[in-house]
């Protein structure tokens, strides 16, 4: 065999198995930066009502109740969330949620009030998150809110 030849063959054979090699390397790197996903139960409360565990006092200017349940993950976490309207104007709700959030002392982070929507997000002194959505609802005089509340 001449020395061109053997020299093809080797350096084919090299980049074939550093290949392979770099290939598993990407492929387990990748599988171990994987985000957990944690399976969960829901449970749903009665139409019009809010689920057992969601904190009541988190119901500003409350209308109708249109849906509410409750994630219990495996890892421990209870994740509960209500869906309401109100009559309140969108900035009312936000600068009533500011108020309450405030007097409490919780951290509020990602906040937004535009005129037609308002988000926040809280982390409340007792090692527990919110997110809140207020969003105004087309061609009717009421408000949309979403809370999601989670406990560690």
């Amino acid at each position: 065999m001449n020395q061109k030849k053997f020299l093809a063959i080797t350096f084919g054979v090299v980049l074939a198995v550093a290949v392979v090699v770099f290939g598993y390397a990407f492929y387990k790197n990748k599988k171990a930066n994987a985000p957990k996903v944690y399976k969960f139960t829901q449970v749903d409360a009665p139409k019009g009502k809010t689920v057992d565990g969601f904190p009541k006092n988190l119901l500003i200017g409350q209308g109708a109740i249109n849906t509410s349940y409750s994630l219990s993950y495996e890892n421990g976490v209870k994740q509960y969330t209500a869906e309401y309207t109100s009559t309140k104007s969108a900035d009312e709700l936000y600068k009533a949620y500011i108020a309450l959030f405030t007097k409490a002392n919780d951290l509020i982070g990602n906040n937004v009030n535009g005129t037609d929507r308002a988000s926040m997000y809280v982390a409340t002194t007792k090692n527990e998150n919110i997110n809140l959505v207020i969003q105004n609802i087309p061609d009717k005089k009421v408000r949309q809110v979403i809370i999601s509340y989670t406990q560690k």
